[in-house]
């Protein structure tokens, strides 16, 4: 890698051996651990290719963006910043502390049934701001969604957060079996994905209706440690 800090602020962290420290890929985007040079903080700093957004979409996907770095949401992974470098898209977020839906699933198997309707409920609240705000369906799956530390407002667990928002359904991010927790797998809605709409899958017209059906997808998993058959 030629280019090593982004958007001006922002430098890709290193392992000890010098190497980029890489988090996931999905597709050809790729996400690294990166640092904002003016506040210390550890980031998420994803690239992705301009040419693996449609031209004729890549206006839109860039005020979609732009647009998720304006809005505050406590479901919402921070997105602090978003833009455009030679031939790739920067995406700036927070770099969370926490374990990934799916992989608190795996290692504990079902969730209660009274927790996943709190999970439920926060995610409703985020895909309720984004249709006000005119956002591209949100990627609905439970390796995008982060169980955090602490609890909700309200006081209750768990308490998630939606990664990769304002990105549509480009990519998602979840968990590698690696030794250090927070290694993302990144995952996209192409593929046969057991928590894409139909709509998703046959690459047609998404809206709101497909953001419902995925997270009835991810409840069902989060209810039985499986995935749903179609």
């Amino acid at each position: 890698m030629e280019q090593t800090t982004f958007l001006g602020h922002y430098p890709i962290s290193v392992d000890d051996n010098g190497a980029p420290r890489e988090r996931g890929r999905a597709d050809t985007a790729i996400t690294y651990e990166a640092t904002d040079e003016r506040s210390g903080e550890s980031v998420v700093l994803k690239l992705i290719p301009v040419s693996s957004i449609d031209p004729a979409a890549r206006e839109q996907f860039e005020e979609q963006a732009h647009a998720a770095a304006r809005i505050k949401h406590v479901n919402i992974a921070k997105v602090f910043d978003f833009g455009r470098e030679e031939d790739h898209f920067v995406y700036i977020s927070e770099l969370l502390p926490g374990e990934p839906l799916a992989s608190w699933i795996e290692q504990h198997g079902p969730m209660p049934a009274d927790a996943v309707l709190r999970v439920a409920e926060q995610i409703v609240s985020v895909l309720s701001t984004a249709r006000f705000h005119k956002l591209a369906p949100c990627v609905i799956q439970p390796s995008n969604l982060m169980i955090v530390p602490g609890s909700t407002p309200e006081g209750s667990w768990p308490f998630v957060k939606l990664l990769n928002f304002g990105l549509g359904e480009l990519s998602s991010g979840g968990e590698l079996d690696k030794p250090n927790a927070g290694y993302e797998r990144e995952e996209s809605f192409s593929g046969a994905s057991p928590f894409a709409s139909p709509e998703q899958l046959q690459h047609q017209t998404v809206d709101f209706r497909s953001e419902v059906y995925s997270l009835g997808a991810t409840m069902y998993f989060m209810l039985t440690g499986s995935s749903s058959s179609r």
